[in-house]
């Protein structure tokens, strides 16, 4: 019986995973969504169209700035595009962040990629809180590294003691907008003599009082043994930065394959963003400003904008079907917004500094009639609401109350976790839960797709009659003993 039951949960996963593949390709957009170019600060041109553009990294709006754009030519013309070893500024870009870090020296690659396999390969053990490995996870699994949740300090602290520990710490939580006290993974790291690395990917340019991330923030600037920042980010470039002791500075840039090279264009226009970001505070003080507005329209409309305290801006809307045909409808009637993790239950609006008052009075107004159209509007609120406090500089403020479901991944990082032995040994969920739930994700699509859409799906040849099935047949013969069947 328990064969027959084994078998039969794995035709079932089979034909949800084939059902859903299916019907997500019969009503795709038939042309993929381009960019022509980019009209103004915080918009985008697309299919002839003008799109206020909220789904980029580049908070701070530096990629349009003049000088930005001047440097990376006058580099491209002094140097070419190609990545050269040694290149001036390249240097000067590495000198500026290991200066801004603290640290006595820094590397920069075109491959974020390459420098955060070269750190893992390192390390016999890594210590990473659950909701800071994003990006991190198939790099983990891939190297001998040992992946243990740092969730529980106390557990943590219990482990043996590894010759090469690396310690990693998230300055913002980018699909969330909130961030931890890194107090707590400072000291912890210390007690393990765990080497402390940082990554202020989404916290430089946007915390602190001069932008210099969640340490200068939270007033640790210095305390990080090695500090990772992602280019593509407030710096308006493209690669990554690891600044650090010098030993590990010259081990990494020894060991960065060729491709991985950064190229000057990139370098300089890295280099005269860090330098904007110290030189005007009144930049980070708009983002926060538009932050505001957004965070507290959405809210009075009914949304839920969960923990955010930073310009990173989730939108709850519970199902990823849902949340996928909500960014689509937004971005047809001219608001870019992304879905987290892109098949998240959520969207995320990250606002540039450039945005107007204007532009963020036509998202509000955008979204709450698409919802509308939609049937997601919720219901308003705004009594029980409690201030919307942002962490700007001076003001410790690390997230607000929000709903459980808004930290999945805290409620499976209580002990430590090998991530080879959870990939081995991970055990499928009972076959009724996932007939449940996959009965419910088919629900929740067919609700979502329109009329036409399903007239498409159904007229198909390939019919749901079909792709049924032959899954049924198979789940029948599982269940007949071995052998001659009986008369």
């Amino acid at each position: 019986m328990q064969g027959a039951l084994c078998a039969t949960n794995a035709h079932v996963a089979s034909f949800l995973e084939r059902f859903e593949a299916w019907a997500r390709e019969q009503v795709a957009q038939k042309a993929p969504w381009e960019i022509d170019a980019v009209v103004a600060q915080a918009e985008v041109e697309a299919f002839g169209r003008r799109v206020v553009n909220l789904a980029s990294d580049d908070v701070l709006g530096l990629s349009g700035d003049a000088r930005v754009k001047e440097a990376a030519q006058s580099a491209l013309r002094r140097y070419g595009p190609v990545p050269l070893i040694a290149a001036k500024s390249v240097r000067e870009l590495e000198d500026a962040f290991a200066r801004q870090s603290g640290c006595e020296a820094a590397v920069a690659s075109s491959s974020a990629a390459d420098l955060w396999r070269l750190l893992l390969e390192q390390a016999d053990r890594v210590f990473v809180d659950g909701r800071s490995r994003l990006g991190m996870r198939d790099l983990l699994a891939s190297s001998p590294s040992l992946l243990i949740s740092a969730g529980d300090l106390e557990t943590v602290k219990q482990l043996p003691a590894a010759e090469a520990a690396l310690w990693v710490s998230a300055g913002i939580y980018p699909f969330e907008g909130d961030f931890a006290s890194l107090a707590g993974p400072a000291e912890a790291a210390r007690t393990v003599n765990a080497t402390w690395l940082v990554d202020e990917s989404h916290a430089l340019g946007v915390l602190g009082k001069s932008g210099g991330g969640a340490l200068e923030h939270q007033r640790l600037q210095g305390t990080a043994a090695v500090v990772f920042t992602r280019l593509d980010t407030a710096l308006a470039s493209s690669g990554a930065l690891v600044a650090g002791p010098k030993a590990l500075v010259e081990c990494l840039r020894a060991e960065l394959p060729e491709h991985a090279l950064l190229s000057a264009p990139f370098a300089a226009a890295a280099a005269k963003s860090l330098e904007i970001i110290a030189r005007e505070p009144a930049r980070r003080a708009r983002l926060f400003d538009v932050a505001q507005k957004l965070n507290e329209g959405l809210s009075a409309q009914g949304f839920d904008t969960g923990p955010s305290v930073t310009p990173r801006i989730p939108l709850w809307v519970g199902d990823s079907v849902r949340a996928n045909r909500f960014a689509r409808e937004l971005r047809e009637a001219g608001v870019w917004l992304r879905v987290a993790y892109g098949t998240g239950p959520w969207l995320l609006a990250t606002p540039q500094a450039t945005l107007s008052d204007a532009q963020a009075s036509l998202v509000l107004d955008t979204v709450a009639r698409v919802a509308k159209k939609l049937s997601l509007t919720p219901a308003a609120r705004t009594a029980d609401r409690a201030p919307l406090i942002l962490a700007r500089p001076d003001i410790q403020a690390y997230g607000r109350a929000a709903e459980a479901h808004w930290f999945p991944a805290a409620a499976t990082d209580e002990q430590p976790l090998d991530v080879h032995e959870q990939q081995r040994d991970g055990a499928s969920p009972d076959w009724t839960h996932r007939v449940f739930d996959g009965l419910e994700r088919l629900t929740w699509r067919a609700t979502n797709m329109r009329s036409q859409d399903l007239r498409v799906l159904f007229q198909k040849s390939r019919t749901l009659r079909a792709l049924v099935a032959p899954r049924l047949k198979g789940v029948r013969a599982s269940f007949w003993p071995r052998g001659p069947k009986p008369e």
